[in-house]
């Protein structure tokens, strides 16, 4: 009896220390469920039709590049520090009565309601760092190859700024794509916050 106590104690920890560290995100919102959806389908078809497209009729990637480059560096950041300010200000809700409903498992569910909503809110913030650092990246690539001109093939340089344009396109996609799946996570937020305002005054 003691062991199996102490087995399920272990076992507990193990699942908190995983629930507290980044791997909680996804385990939360487990990879497999957004590969399925609209946003990231979509996102793919989107890139992959570019790379085709493009390819075909042997269009100016460099110049695709440097636009893309210019258009992600202006409004990731501001959009990042956006998203930021409105996720601290989700976890840091203040009513305890309400987050103490929340935050209790649903029967069918593994995770609560703020543990979903926190979830995916950490998880498009992560895709959107990533948006930001994929950009800073190759915006650095462009900026040395034009420094120091390394004198690359023409054909390897349109392939690399043929990857670099479609990899920037399906990550800033994606990631423009989930906004509104955000935007609807928010307001049951903040509908259900306000059913309970409203339960409590009765």
């Amino acid at each position: 009896m003691e062991k199996n106590k102490s087995n399920a104690e272990s076992d507990h920890t193990t699942r908190v220390k995983k629930l507290l560290s980044i791997r909680g995100i996804f385990i939360i919102y487990n990879p497999k469920n957004f590969i399925r959806t609209f946003p990231f389908i979509a996102s793919l078809l989107i890139a992959i039709t570019y790379a085709v497209f493009t390819l075909m009729y042997h269009l100016d990637q460099e110049k695709i590049l440097a636009y893309i480059l210019e258009k992600y560096l202006n409004v990731f950041p501001n959009m990042l520090g956006f998203s930021l300010g409105g996720y601290a200000i989700i976890v840091g809700f203040g009513n305890t009565n309400f987050l103490k409903r929340i935050a209790l498992s649903a029967e069918e569910n593994e995770f609560s309601m703020f543990e979903t909503l926190s979830a995916i809110f950490a998880f498009n913030l992560i895709s959107q760092a990533v948006v930001l650092i994929t950009a800073l990246f190759f915006d650095f690539l462009y900026f040395v190859n034009h420094t120091f001109n390394f004198g690359i093939d023409r054909g390897m340089g349109e392939v690399v700024n043929c990857v670099g344009v479609s990899t920037l396109i399906f990550l800033g996609t994606w990631t423009l794509f989930v906004i509104p799946y955000l935007i609807s996570n928010i307001f049951i937020f903040g509908e259900a916050h306000h059913i309970t305002l409203k339960h409590e005054k009765k």
